[in-house]
């Protein structure tokens, strides 16, 4: 379940692009190393701390996105940097669009991701705000690419599936969008990060915070996550 709120979270970025498009050039470059390292042990104690069970389905023609859920239970737990690295880093799932994730949770309750976005496997989250043709044009236009290096940093909060969001960094490519194309579009990534929560059947988050230094998470949540693979 956790990983389905990361990749919310992507979509920010690719909602971005769109007005800065005009003017950005991005070239190829490996994503900031964070420093993370994890351990099999790690990834383990992450599965079990998640509490979804994963199951691989076969394609069909009614789940086009290759994900489903089933079932609903309470989940009250932390996951620290190691842990929600290993975790997202295991996904299977023939959709998911992040590769070389690093997930860095600060003391100070700041969080930083750096990773690899396959643009093409997320336009499906996006398309629910944004024609999926006029976004394939903007990067075809301006260079993007579909596969950039992503950097963020910045706070996160969710409160009775509220989402307040605080970024102070986000580089695509190793270039910083202005803060300014950042502030004008945080209402309305927040408007659309709460809509698909509540698109996910039996999901509700009383909180999740970054305090402590780790992903703290209270919620109701289905009980098994299905992925064609």
């Amino acid at each position: 379940m956790k990983r389905a709120i990361v990749v919310l979270f992507f979509c920010f970025i690719v909602l971005l692009l769109l007005p800065l498009s005009a003017y950005l050039f991005i070239f190829a470059s490996p994503p900031r190393d964070l420093g993370v390292r994890y351990s099999e042990s790690d990834r383990i104690s992450a599965y079990t701390n998640n509490g979804v069970e994963s199951e691989a389905i076969s394609p069909t023609a009614k789940n086009k996105s290759g994900i489903s859920y089933e079932g609903k239970k309470e989940t009250k737990t932390s996951f620290t940097s190691q842990e929600i690295t290993a975790l997202n880093n295991s996904v299977k799932w023939i959709n998911y669009p992040i590769s070389n994730l690093q997930i860095k949770i600060n003391q100070d309750g700041t969080g930083e991701v750096s990773g690899s976005l396959d643009i093409r496997k997320i336009l499906t989250w996006v398309s629910f705000t944004h024609p999926i043709e006029e976004i394939e044009s903007k990067i075809k236009q301006y260079n993007i690419g579909f596969t950039p290096a992503i950097y963020l940093k910045g706070g996160v909060k969710v409160i009775n599936n509220k989402v307040s969001l605080t970024p102070q960094t986000i580089e695509v490519g190793r270039i910083t969008i202005p803060k300014n194309i950042v502030s004008e579009n945080i209402p309305a990534v927040e408007k659309f990060v709460q809509e698909r929560i509540l698109s996910v059947p039996n999901l509700s988050i009383r909180s999740l915070n970054l305090d402590g230094g780790k992903v703290n998470f209270d919620a109701t949540v289905p009980e098994k996550e299905l992925t064609v693979q």
